[in-house]
Protein backbone atom coordinates (compact mmCIF):
# COMPACT_ATOMS: atom_id res chain seq x y z
CA UNK A 1 0.00 0.00 0.00
CA UNK A 2 1.13 3.56 -0.66
CA UNK A 3 0.14 7.04 0.47
CA UNK A 4 0.07 10.03 -1.83
CA UNK A 5 0.18 12.54 1.04
CA UNK A 6 -3.59 12.66 1.32
CA UNK A 7 -4.89 9.08 1.32
CA UNK A 8 -3.73 5.50 1.41
CA UNK A 9 -3.94 3.58 -1.87
CA UNK A 10 -4.42 -0.20 -1.67
CA UNK A 11 -1.88 -2.08 -3.77
CA UNK A 12 -2.29 -5.17 -5.95
CA UNK A 13 -1.86 -8.62 -4.46
CA UNK A 14 1.26 -10.27 -5.88
CA UNK A 15 2.38 -13.87 -5.70
CA UNK A 16 5.45 -15.98 -6.28
CA UNK A 17 6.30 -19.67 -6.23
CA UNK A 18 9.46 -21.00 -4.65
CA UNK A 19 11.78 -23.23 -6.63
CA UNK A 20 10.89 -26.91 -6.47
CA UNK A 21 13.53 -29.15 -4.90
CA UNK A 22 15.81 -31.14 -7.14
CA UNK A 23 15.31 -28.92 -10.20
CA UNK A 24 17.56 -29.75 -13.13
CA UNK A 25 18.27 -32.36 -15.76
CA UNK A 26 19.66 -35.85 -15.44
CA UNK A 27 23.23 -35.81 -16.73
CA UNK A 28 24.75 -39.13 -17.79
CA UNK A 29 28.54 -38.94 -18.28
CA UNK A 30 30.65 -41.51 -20.10
CA UNK A 31 34.27 -41.90 -21.16
CA UNK A 32 34.79 -43.24 -24.66
CA UNK A 33 37.55 -43.92 -27.17
CA UNK A 34 37.64 -40.56 -28.93
CA UNK A 35 36.68 -39.01 -32.29
CA UNK A 36 33.01 -38.40 -33.17
CA UNK A 37 30.72 -40.99 -31.53
CA UNK A 38 28.86 -42.92 -34.20
CA UNK A 39 26.04 -43.54 -33.56
CA UNK A 40 25.66 -40.62 -31.12
CA UNK A 41 24.20 -42.74 -28.30
CA UNK A 42 27.03 -45.28 -28.43
CA UNK A 43 29.06 -43.91 -25.47
CA UNK A 44 26.08 -44.28 -23.13
CA UNK A 45 26.23 -48.04 -23.16
CA UNK A 46 28.84 -47.53 -20.43
CA UNK A 47 27.72 -44.59 -18.29
CA UNK A 48 30.29 -43.78 -15.58
CA UNK A 49 28.52 -40.98 -13.71
CA UNK A 50 24.86 -39.99 -13.34
CA UNK A 51 23.87 -36.81 -11.51
CA UNK A 52 21.37 -33.95 -11.48
CA UNK A 53 22.74 -30.86 -13.21
CA UNK A 54 20.79 -27.68 -12.33
CA UNK A 55 21.30 -26.42 -15.88
CA UNK A 56 23.67 -26.72 -18.81
CA UNK A 57 26.23 -23.97 -18.41
CA UNK A 58 29.66 -25.57 -18.28
CA UNK A 59 33.09 -24.33 -19.28
CA UNK A 60 35.40 -27.18 -18.36
CA UNK A 61 38.30 -25.91 -20.48
CA UNK A 62 41.01 -28.56 -20.36
CA UNK A 63 39.61 -30.04 -17.14
CA UNK A 64 37.21 -32.82 -16.25
CA UNK A 65 33.51 -32.61 -15.36
CA UNK A 66 34.31 -34.87 -12.39
CA UNK A 67 38.05 -35.36 -11.72
CA UNK A 68 39.00 -38.92 -11.01
CA UNK A 69 35.79 -40.22 -12.59
CA UNK A 70 35.46 -38.58 -16.01
CA UNK A 71 38.48 -38.10 -18.25
CA UNK A 72 39.62 -34.63 -19.30
CA UNK A 73 39.34 -35.62 -22.97
CA UNK A 74 37.06 -37.95 -24.93
CA UNK A 75 33.94 -37.87 -22.81
CA UNK A 76 30.25 -37.58 -23.68
CA UNK A 77 27.17 -36.35 -21.80
CA UNK A 78 23.47 -37.05 -22.28
CA UNK A 79 21.08 -34.65 -20.53
CA UNK A 80 17.39 -35.54 -20.32
CA UNK A 81 14.44 -34.07 -18.49
CA UNK A 82 11.37 -31.86 -18.64
CA UNK A 83 10.85 -28.15 -19.04
CA UNK A 84 7.83 -26.63 -17.34
CA UNK A 85 6.62 -24.03 -19.84
CA UNK A 86 5.92 -20.67 -18.11
CA UNK A 87 4.43 -18.73 -21.04
CA UNK A 88 2.70 -19.63 -24.29
CA UNK A 89 4.53 -18.67 -27.46
CA UNK A 90 7.63 -19.26 -29.54
CA UNK A 91 10.79 -20.23 -27.70
CA UNK A 92 14.26 -20.20 -29.20
CA UNK A 93 16.83 -22.58 -27.73
CA UNK A 94 20.51 -21.80 -28.30
CA UNK A 95 23.50 -24.02 -27.71
CA UNK A 96 27.16 -23.06 -27.59
CA UNK A 97 29.42 -26.10 -27.55
CA UNK A 98 32.95 -27.27 -28.13
CA UNK A 99 32.75 -30.03 -29.45
CA UNK A 100 29.58 -31.66 -30.85
CA UNK A 101 25.92 -31.28 -29.90
CA UNK A 102 22.44 -32.58 -30.70
CA UNK A 103 19.42 -30.93 -29.03
CA UNK A 104 15.78 -32.03 -29.15
CA UNK A 105 12.81 -30.27 -27.56
CA UNK A 106 9.55 -32.24 -27.73
CA UNK A 107 11.28 -34.44 -30.27
CA UNK A 108 12.02 -31.55 -32.64
CA UNK A 109 15.64 -30.94 -33.54
CA UNK A 110 16.91 -27.59 -32.28
CA UNK A 111 20.66 -28.11 -32.82
CA UNK A 112 22.66 -30.45 -35.02
CA UNK A 113 26.44 -30.07 -34.95
CA UNK A 114 27.62 -33.61 -34.24
CA UNK A 115 31.25 -33.06 -35.17
CA UNK A 116 34.48 -31.74 -33.70
CA UNK A 117 34.83 -27.97 -33.34
CA UNK A 118 37.84 -25.65 -33.35
CA UNK A 119 36.01 -23.36 -30.93
CA UNK A 120 32.59 -22.83 -29.40
CA UNK A 121 29.89 -23.08 -32.07
CA UNK A 122 26.41 -21.65 -31.62
CA UNK A 123 23.30 -23.44 -32.90
CA UNK A 124 19.64 -22.53 -32.43
CA UNK A 125 16.10 -23.62 -33.20
CA UNK A 126 12.60 -22.43 -32.36
CA UNK A 127 9.40 -24.16 -31.28
CA UNK A 128 5.91 -23.15 -30.14
CA UNK A 129 5.14 -24.20 -26.55
CA UNK A 130 2.05 -23.86 -24.34
CA UNK A 131 2.07 -22.49 -20.78
CA UNK A 132 1.58 -25.12 -18.09
CA UNK A 133 2.68 -28.03 -20.24
CA UNK A 134 5.90 -29.99 -19.84
CA UNK A 135 8.26 -30.12 -22.81
CA UNK A 136 10.78 -32.94 -23.02
CA UNK A 137 14.45 -32.04 -23.46
CA UNK A 138 17.29 -34.22 -24.66
CA UNK A 139 20.77 -32.91 -25.35
CA UNK A 140 23.76 -35.01 -26.42
CA UNK A 141 27.30 -33.62 -26.22
CA UNK A 142 30.82 -34.89 -26.72
CA UNK A 143 34.29 -33.45 -26.19
CA UNK A 144 37.53 -34.70 -27.68
CA UNK A 145 40.80 -32.94 -26.84
CA UNK A 146 41.38 -29.33 -25.86
CA UNK A 147 38.70 -26.93 -24.67
CA UNK A 148 35.37 -28.38 -23.52
CA UNK A 149 32.24 -26.23 -23.25
CA UNK A 150 28.50 -26.91 -23.15
CA UNK A 151 25.89 -24.20 -22.80
CA UNK A 152 22.08 -24.19 -23.27
CA UNK A 153 20.02 -21.00 -23.17
CA UNK A 154 16.49 -19.99 -24.08
CA UNK A 155 14.61 -16.86 -25.04
CA UNK A 156 10.97 -15.82 -25.52
CA UNK A 157 9.44 -12.45 -26.33
CA UNK A 158 9.02 -11.95 -22.57
CA UNK A 159 12.19 -13.78 -21.49
CA UNK A 160 15.63 -12.37 -22.32
CA UNK A 161 18.28 -14.81 -23.51
CA UNK A 162 19.56 -16.67 -20.47
CA UNK A 163 20.61 -20.05 -19.15
CA UNK A 164 17.45 -22.06 -18.44
CA UNK A 165 16.99 -21.88 -14.63
CA UNK A 166 16.84 -25.01 -12.49
CA UNK A 167 13.33 -24.02 -11.36
CA UNK A 168 12.02 -24.70 -14.87
CA UNK A 169 13.73 -28.07 -15.20
CA UNK A 170 13.15 -31.48 -13.67
CA UNK A 171 14.12 -35.10 -14.32
CA UNK A 172 11.75 -36.82 -16.76
CA UNK A 173 8.57 -38.06 -15.08
CA UNK A 174 6.15 -37.87 -18.00
CA UNK A 175 6.22 -39.57 -21.37
CA UNK A 176 8.34 -37.52 -23.75
CA UNK A 177 10.02 -37.23 -27.15
CA UNK A 178 6.93 -38.33 -29.04
CA UNK A 179 7.17 -39.86 -32.50
CA UNK A 180 5.54 -38.61 -34.71
CA UNK A 181 6.55 -35.22 -33.32
CA UNK A 182 3.72 -33.03 -32.10
CA UNK A 183 1.56 -31.31 -34.74
CA UNK A 184 3.42 -32.86 -37.68
CA UNK A 185 1.56 -33.35 -40.97
CA UNK A 186 1.71 -35.86 -43.84
CA UNK A 187 2.02 -38.86 -41.53
CA UNK A 188 1.44 -42.37 -42.85
CA UNK A 189 -1.97 -43.92 -42.24
CA UNK A 190 -0.21 -46.84 -40.47
CA UNK A 191 2.01 -45.04 -37.95
CA UNK A 192 3.89 -46.48 -35.00
CA UNK A 193 3.49 -44.11 -32.05
CA UNK A 194 6.58 -44.04 -29.85
CA UNK A 195 7.73 -42.18 -26.74
CA UNK A 196 10.39 -42.21 -24.04
CA UNK A 197 9.30 -43.41 -20.63
CA UNK A 198 9.22 -41.24 -17.52
CA UNK A 199 11.81 -42.04 -14.90
CA UNK A 200 9.36 -43.59 -12.42
CA UNK A 201 7.07 -45.32 -14.91
CA UNK A 202 6.37 -49.04 -14.67
CA UNK A 203 3.52 -49.00 -17.21
CA UNK A 204 1.82 -46.64 -19.65
CA UNK A 205 -1.85 -45.75 -20.15
CA UNK A 206 -2.48 -44.89 -23.80
CA UNK A 207 -5.30 -42.62 -25.04
CA UNK A 208 -6.04 -42.06 -28.73
CA UNK A 209 -8.77 -40.51 -30.87
CA UNK A 210 -9.84 -37.81 -33.32
CA UNK A 211 -11.42 -35.52 -30.67
CA UNK A 212 -8.88 -33.39 -28.82
CA UNK A 213 -11.22 -32.63 -25.90
CA UNK A 214 -12.12 -36.30 -25.47
CA UNK A 215 -8.47 -37.34 -25.40
CA UNK A 216 -7.56 -34.56 -22.96
CA UNK A 217 -10.39 -35.42 -20.55
CA UNK A 218 -10.24 -39.21 -20.82
CA UNK A 219 -9.45 -41.59 -18.01
CA UNK A 220 -9.19 -45.37 -17.88
CA UNK A 221 -12.99 -45.71 -17.96
CA UNK A 222 -13.41 -43.78 -21.23
CA UNK A 223 -14.51 -46.24 -23.90
CA UNK A 224 -13.00 -46.00 -27.40
CA UNK A 225 -10.40 -43.44 -26.28
CA UNK A 226 -8.57 -45.41 -23.61
CA UNK A 227 -6.51 -48.05 -25.41
CA UNK A 228 -5.17 -49.90 -22.42
CA UNK A 229 -2.24 -50.21 -20.04
CA UNK A 230 1.02 -51.57 -21.43
CA UNK A 231 4.71 -51.95 -20.68
CA UNK A 232 5.96 -51.15 -24.19
CA UNK A 233 6.72 -47.58 -25.28
CA UNK A 234 5.13 -48.04 -28.71
CA UNK A 235 1.52 -48.20 -29.84
CA UNK A 236 0.19 -49.05 -33.29
CA UNK A 237 -3.37 -47.85 -33.95
CA UNK A 238 -5.52 -49.54 -36.56
CA UNK A 239 -5.19 -48.15 -40.08
CA UNK A 240 -6.19 -44.50 -40.03
CA UNK A 241 -8.23 -42.31 -42.35
CA UNK A 242 -6.59 -40.05 -44.93
CA UNK A 243 -6.06 -36.34 -44.22
CA UNK A 244 -7.33 -36.50 -40.63
CA UNK A 245 -5.92 -35.06 -37.40
CA UNK A 246 -5.52 -37.47 -34.49
CA UNK A 247 -4.69 -36.83 -30.85
CA UNK A 248 -2.95 -39.03 -28.32
CA UNK A 249 -1.77 -38.99 -24.72
CA UNK A 250 0.36 -41.27 -22.58
CA UNK A 251 0.07 -41.26 -18.78
CA UNK A 252 2.93 -42.82 -16.87
CA UNK A 253 1.87 -45.27 -14.17
CA UNK A 254 3.55 -46.83 -11.16
CA UNK A 255 1.12 -48.27 -8.61
CA UNK A 256 3.88 -48.36 -6.00
CA UNK A 257 4.38 -44.58 -6.18
CA UNK A 258 1.78 -42.33 -4.47
CA UNK A 259 2.35 -39.61 -7.11
CA UNK A 260 1.21 -41.91 -9.92
CA UNK A 261 -0.15 -41.41 -12.52
CA UNK A 262 1.80 -38.65 -14.26
CA UNK A 263 -0.56 -37.17 -16.86
CA UNK A 264 1.02 -36.60 -20.24
CA UNK A 265 0.56 -33.82 -22.76
CA UNK A 266 -1.91 -34.21 -25.61
CA UNK A 267 0.02 -34.67 -28.84
CA UNK A 268 -1.34 -34.53 -32.38
CA UNK A 269 -0.50 -35.44 -35.95
CA UNK A 270 -2.30 -35.29 -39.29
CA UNK A 271 -2.30 -38.12 -41.78
CA UNK A 272 -1.40 -37.54 -45.41
CA UNK A 273 -3.88 -37.23 -48.27
CA UNK A 274 -1.71 -39.66 -50.23
CA UNK A 275 -0.04 -43.01 -49.55
CA UNK A 276 3.55 -42.96 -48.38
CA UNK A 277 5.76 -45.61 -49.94
CA UNK A 278 8.85 -44.18 -48.20
CA UNK A 279 9.63 -40.68 -46.95
CA UNK A 280 12.96 -41.78 -45.38
CA UNK A 281 12.12 -40.10 -42.07
CA UNK A 282 12.16 -43.22 -39.89
CA UNK A 283 15.72 -44.37 -40.54
CA UNK A 284 18.35 -44.00 -37.83
CA UNK A 285 21.75 -45.29 -36.77
CA UNK A 286 20.32 -47.86 -34.37
CA UNK A 287 17.53 -50.37 -35.02
CA UNK A 288 16.34 -49.07 -38.41
CA UNK A 289 19.36 -48.42 -40.60
CA UNK A 290 18.58 -47.41 -44.16
CA UNK A 291 20.70 -50.09 -45.87
CA UNK A 292 18.85 -52.80 -43.95
CA UNK A 293 15.65 -51.71 -45.71
CA UNK A 294 17.00 -50.62 -49.10
CA UNK A 295 19.14 -53.57 -50.11
CA UNK A 296 22.06 -52.42 -52.24
CA UNK A 297 25.24 -53.77 -53.76
CA UNK A 298 27.23 -53.69 -50.54
CA UNK A 299 24.89 -55.78 -48.38
CA UNK A 300 25.10 -55.99 -44.59
CA UNK A 301 26.16 -58.23 -41.74
CA UNK A 302 23.67 -60.31 -39.75
CA UNK A 303 21.81 -58.30 -37.10
CA UNK A 304 19.00 -59.06 -34.68
CA UNK A 305 16.94 -61.80 -36.41
CA UNK A 306 18.00 -60.73 -39.89
CA UNK A 307 20.59 -62.94 -41.64
CA UNK A 308 23.51 -61.42 -43.48
CA UNK A 309 22.84 -60.08 -46.98
CA UNK A 310 25.74 -60.31 -49.42
CA UNK A 311 24.57 -57.54 -51.71
CA UNK A 312 22.54 -57.58 -54.92
CA UNK A 313 25.49 -57.71 -57.30
CA UNK A 314 25.10 -54.16 -58.64
CA UNK A 315 27.22 -51.04 -58.16
CA UNK A 316 24.91 -49.31 -55.69
CA UNK A 317 25.52 -48.15 -52.13
CA UNK A 318 22.89 -46.32 -50.08
CA UNK A 319 23.29 -44.31 -46.90
CA UNK A 320 25.86 -41.94 -45.42
CA UNK A 321 27.87 -42.99 -42.37
CA UNK A 322 28.92 -39.38 -41.69
CA UNK A 323 25.45 -38.31 -40.48
CA UNK A 324 23.70 -39.19 -37.22
CA UNK A 325 20.88 -40.99 -39.08
CA UNK A 326 23.00 -42.55 -41.87
CA UNK A 327 20.78 -40.63 -44.33
CA UNK A 328 21.11 -37.33 -46.18
CA UNK A 329 20.29 -34.57 -43.67
CA UNK A 330 21.42 -31.51 -45.59
CA UNK A 331 19.72 -31.49 -48.99
CA UNK A 332 16.17 -32.87 -48.65
CA UNK A 333 12.99 -32.38 -50.58
CA UNK A 334 10.73 -32.68 -47.53
CA UNK A 335 11.12 -33.54 -43.88
CA UNK A 336 14.53 -33.99 -42.30
CA UNK A 337 16.01 -36.91 -44.28
CA UNK A 338 16.50 -38.17 -47.81
CA UNK A 339 18.27 -41.23 -49.24
CA UNK A 340 21.81 -40.91 -50.63
CA UNK A 341 22.35 -43.33 -53.52
CA UNK A 342 25.88 -43.86 -54.82
CA UNK A 343 26.23 -45.59 -58.18
CA UNK A 344 29.24 -47.13 -59.91
CA UNK A 345 28.36 -48.73 -63.22
CA UNK A 346 31.89 -49.88 -63.92
CA UNK A 347 32.70 -51.59 -60.62
CA UNK A 348 34.94 -54.59 -61.04
CA UNK A 349 33.03 -57.83 -60.52
CA UNK A 350 29.61 -56.17 -60.36
CA UNK A 351 26.77 -55.55 -62.80
CA UNK A 352 27.06 -52.50 -65.04
CA UNK A 353 24.02 -50.86 -63.49
CA UNK A 354 23.13 -49.87 -59.91
CA UNK A 355 19.97 -50.72 -57.99
CA UNK A 356 18.57 -50.69 -54.44
CA UNK A 357 15.36 -52.52 -53.54
CA UNK A 358 12.80 -52.07 -50.76
CA UNK A 359 10.39 -54.78 -49.63
CA UNK A 360 7.09 -53.16 -48.71
CA UNK A 361 5.34 -53.77 -45.40
CA UNK A 362 2.70 -51.04 -45.61
CA UNK A 363 1.29 -49.39 -48.75
CA UNK A 364 1.15 -52.64 -50.70
CA UNK A 365 -2.29 -51.97 -52.19
CA UNK A 366 -1.69 -49.50 -55.00
CA UNK A 367 -5.39 -49.26 -55.82
CA UNK A 368 -6.44 -47.83 -52.43
CA UNK A 369 -8.57 -44.68 -52.55
CA UNK A 370 -8.24 -44.59 -56.32
CA UNK A 371 -4.52 -43.75 -56.43
CA UNK A 372 -3.29 -43.41 -59.98
CA UNK A 373 0.24 -41.96 -59.82
CA UNK A 374 3.57 -43.01 -58.37
CA UNK A 375 5.59 -39.91 -57.50
CA UNK A 376 9.20 -39.62 -56.39
CA UNK A 377 11.70 -36.79 -56.15
CA UNK A 378 15.32 -37.01 -57.27
CA UNK A 379 18.32 -34.68 -57.17
CA UNK A 380 21.46 -35.21 -59.21
CA UNK A 381 24.70 -33.36 -59.88
CA UNK A 382 26.18 -31.98 -63.13
CA UNK A 383 29.44 -33.68 -62.11
CA UNK A 384 27.78 -37.12 -62.19
CA UNK A 385 28.34 -39.46 -65.11
CA UNK A 386 25.30 -39.04 -67.36
CA UNK A 387 22.81 -41.88 -67.17
CA UNK A 388 19.11 -42.52 -66.86
CA UNK A 389 17.01 -43.57 -63.89
CA UNK A 390 14.57 -46.42 -63.59
CA UNK A 391 11.96 -47.77 -61.21
CA UNK A 392 11.32 -51.51 -61.00
CA UNK A 393 8.18 -52.75 -59.23
CA UNK A 394 7.25 -56.36 -58.57
CA UNK A 395 4.73 -58.70 -56.98
CA UNK A 396 5.94 -61.58 -54.82
CA UNK A 397 5.94 -63.81 -57.90
CA UNK A 398 6.93 -62.99 -61.43
CA UNK A 399 9.42 -60.58 -62.91
CA UNK A 400 9.56 -56.87 -62.01
CA UNK A 401 8.13 -54.34 -64.43
CA UNK A 402 10.48 -51.50 -65.29
CA UNK A 403 9.85 -47.86 -66.18
CA UNK A 404 12.65 -45.51 -67.30
CA UNK A 405 12.85 -41.76 -66.90
CA UNK A 406 12.64 -39.92 -70.22
CA UNK A 407 15.84 -37.92 -69.56
CA UNK A 408 18.93 -39.94 -70.65
CA UNK A 409 21.05 -37.69 -68.40
CA UNK A 410 18.71 -37.53 -65.40
CA UNK A 411 21.65 -38.15 -63.06
CA UNK A 412 22.98 -34.68 -63.93
CA UNK A 413 19.79 -32.80 -63.10
CA UNK A 414 20.72 -30.27 -60.43
CA UNK A 415 17.85 -29.60 -58.01
CA UNK A 416 14.86 -31.51 -56.73
CA UNK A 417 12.77 -32.82 -59.61
CA UNK A 418 9.52 -34.76 -59.41
CA UNK A 419 9.11 -37.89 -61.52
CA UNK A 420 5.48 -38.93 -61.92
CA UNK A 421 4.74 -42.43 -63.21
CA UNK A 422 1.15 -43.33 -64.15
CA UNK A 423 0.26 -46.60 -62.45
CA UNK A 424 -1.41 -47.69 -65.67
CA UNK A 425 2.09 -47.94 -67.19
CA UNK A 426 2.88 -50.60 -64.57
CA UNK A 427 -0.38 -52.54 -64.69
CA UNK A 428 -0.22 -52.64 -68.49
CA UNK A 429 2.99 -54.67 -68.13
CA UNK A 430 1.21 -57.22 -65.95
CA UNK A 431 1.80 -55.87 -62.43
CA UNK A 432 -0.96 -56.65 -59.90
CA UNK A 433 -1.41 -53.22 -58.29
CA UNK A 434 -3.49 -54.64 -55.44
CA UNK A 435 -0.54 -56.47 -53.88
CA UNK A 436 2.80 -54.85 -54.64
CA UNK A 437 5.75 -56.53 -52.92
CA UNK A 438 8.90 -54.63 -53.88
CA UNK A 439 10.08 -51.37 -55.41
CA UNK A 440 13.59 -50.71 -56.68
CA UNK A 441 15.35 -47.52 -57.72
CA UNK A 442 18.13 -47.79 -60.26
CA UNK A 443 20.68 -45.91 -62.34
CA UNK A 444 21.53 -47.15 -65.82
CA UNK A 445 19.79 -49.86 -67.81
CA UNK A 446 18.68 -52.91 -65.85
CA UNK A 447 20.54 -55.94 -67.16
CA UNK A 448 23.06 -53.79 -69.06
CA UNK A 449 26.56 -55.22 -69.67
CA UNK A 450 28.27 -52.10 -71.06
CA UNK A 451 30.40 -50.18 -68.50
CA UNK A 452 29.12 -46.80 -67.36
CA UNK A 453 30.16 -44.13 -64.87
CA UNK A 454 29.90 -43.07 -61.25
CA UNK A 455 27.99 -40.53 -59.20
CA UNK A 456 25.66 -39.79 -56.34
CA UNK A 457 21.90 -39.28 -56.39
CA UNK A 458 19.44 -38.22 -53.73
CA UNK A 459 15.90 -39.63 -53.56
CA UNK A 460 13.01 -38.49 -51.37
CA UNK A 461 9.23 -38.62 -50.84
CA UNK A 462 8.07 -41.70 -52.75
CA UNK A 463 4.27 -41.40 -52.76
CA UNK A 464 1.07 -42.62 -54.37
CA UNK A 465 -1.46 -39.96 -55.34
CA UNK A 466 -5.01 -39.89 -56.58
CA UNK A 467 -5.29 -38.10 -59.95
CA UNK A 468 -4.07 -34.55 -59.46
CA UNK A 469 -5.12 -31.44 -61.36
CA UNK A 470 -2.13 -29.98 -63.14
CA UNK A 471 -2.07 -26.18 -63.17
CA UNK A 472 -1.77 -24.67 -66.65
Amino acid sequence: DTVDGIQWLTGDVWSFTTTKPGGGLIGEYANYGGSTPNPPEAPFQNVTLTRIDPGINFTWGNGSPEPGVIDEDNFAVRWTGELEVPLTGKYTFKTATDDGVLLYVNGQEMADAWRGQSGALEQSGSIELVAGEFASIKMLYFATSGNAQADLRWTHESIPLAVIPAAALSPPLRAGLATPTNAVTNVTQTPSLEWTAGGQAAQHDVYFGADVDAVAAADTSTANVYKGRQTETTFAPEKLAWDTTYYWRVDEVNDANPDSPWTGSVWSFTTADFLIVDDFESYDAYDNQIWWAWKDGLGFAAHDDEPAFGGNGTGSAVGDESTVSFTEEGTRHGGAQAMPFFYDNNKQGFAKYSEAELTLTASRNWTEEGVAELSLWFNGDPANAADRLYVAVSNNVGQPVVVYNDDPAATQVDGWTEWVIPLQSLSSQGLNLADVDKIALGVGTKGNTIPGGQGKMLFDDIRLYRPRIVSP
